[in-house]
């Protein structure tokens, strides 16, 4: 009896397996989650498409927040170039200013003084021919007229780097501040950029090809700061290099005032010198109003609240597709008003010459 049941045990265990089956434990455990189960809330088929167009719009809205900061970065550096209200002998450097001191001195002066020779011979020998021909001494007022002149065009001469200096400073010192203090500097809006602060009842008014184009917008306006930033950079340094040369040489035209057939060159001269120095102020007034030309194009959007150059584009002016067509004027007068800059910085010379009616 005994064998017989000890038999059927061995049997029993033959037939079990060795091991569980995979399948049998992924059932147990799936078995044990039913007991507790947890709620699931389940969105709309719509609300996870919108979703995905407000992440792939907030995606181009930060792109576009680093090309207008940094736009605007370029912009108030454009404003704060120290070139325009340097001193004159630090405007190119200490150095600069030396080798134009030494050549206007070893160089320059010895040929002015030559041409005043030549202008004192001339009325000499205007004045002997004036005795020949009336058998008369010269009158006294003649020489004393030609020694007041004599001196007062060498003192000219000899000091007319620091009479080019004099009239620079006059528009450094008292011009070209007041302008670059009229209005500070900070740009065409305040503070940095973001998309942190748009509610999330603005995100469902955008569109991703409306976004895109912002961005497309933030691409071309970093472009049009660079290229205005390296214009302004240009005609500032190119004004420096003009005043320097015209200084050192300045000697020179200012000997032709002594002749009544050359005086007019040298009034010329110092009426285009006196334009250069002033170019420096008209520049100074374009980029203080740069700024404030970005802004009010920023503030005309017609969007209320923060970040409003982001939807130039992105949300449709007024609220309607209808009246899309305004926020794209809007950009595209905003992107004229970069080049514009660039065209009055290039033409801020002539403009100058204008205005002393040159």
């Amino acid at each position: 009896m005994k064998e017989n049941t000890n038999k059927t045990i061995t049997r029993i265990k033959r037939r079990l397996p060795t091991r569980l089956n995979p399948a049998i434990i992924l059932l147990i455990a799936a078995s044990v989650t039913l007991l507790f189960p947890q709620p699931v809330h389940a969105a709309p088929f719509w609300e996870v498409g919108t979703n995905l167009k407000n992440m792939v719009c907030e995606w181009l809205l930060d792109m576009s927040c680093w090309g207008f900061n940094l736009y605007n970065d370029i912009a108030m550096k454009i404003g704060s170039s120290d070139m325009l209200s340097a001193p004159f002998d630090s405007l190119l450097g200490v150095s600069t200013y030396e080798l134009t001191k030494t050549i206007h001195q070893t160089a320059v002066i010895p040929i002015a003084e030559s041409i005043l020779a030549l202008f004192m011979l001339v009325q000499l020998v205007k004045i002997s021919q004036r005795i020949d021909a009336t058998a008369t001494l010269p009158a006294v007022k003649d020489i004393v007229f030609l020694a007041v002149v004599y001196v007062l065009i060498h003192w000219f001469i000899v000091n007319s780097l620091d009479i080019m200096q004099a009239i620079y400073k006059i528009a450094v010192d008292n011009i070209i501040p007041e302008i670059g203090t009229a209005q500070s500097n900070t740009g065409f809006f305040n503070g940095e950029l973001t998309t942190s602060n748009i509610p999330d009842s603005t995100w469902d008014e955008l569109t991703i090809g409306g976004c895109f184009l912002t961005l497309c917008a933030s691409i071309l306006s970093v472009i049009g700061g660079v290229v205005a930033y390296m214009v302004a950079f240009i005609v500032a340094y190119a004004r420096a290099w003009q005043i320097y040369a015209m200084a050192a040489f300045s000697s020179i035209p200012i000997a032709l005032l002594g002749f009544d057939e050359t005086r007019q060159m040298g009034i010329g001269f110092l009426k285009n010198f006196a334009a250069a120095v002033l170019a420096g102020a008209v520049m100074m007034f374009l980029l203080v109003i740069y700024p404030l030309a970005l802004s009010t194009m920023t503030t005309a959007s017609g969007v209320t609240g923060g970040a409003s150059i982001l939807f130039l584009i992105s949300i449709p002016a007024g609220g309607t597709a209808s009246l899309a067509s305004a926020s794209v004027l809007i950009l595209l007068e905003f992107l004229a008003i970069t080049f514009l800059l660039i065209i009055a910085l290039i033409k801020s010379g002539a403009w100058a010459k204008e205005i002393l009616g040159s």
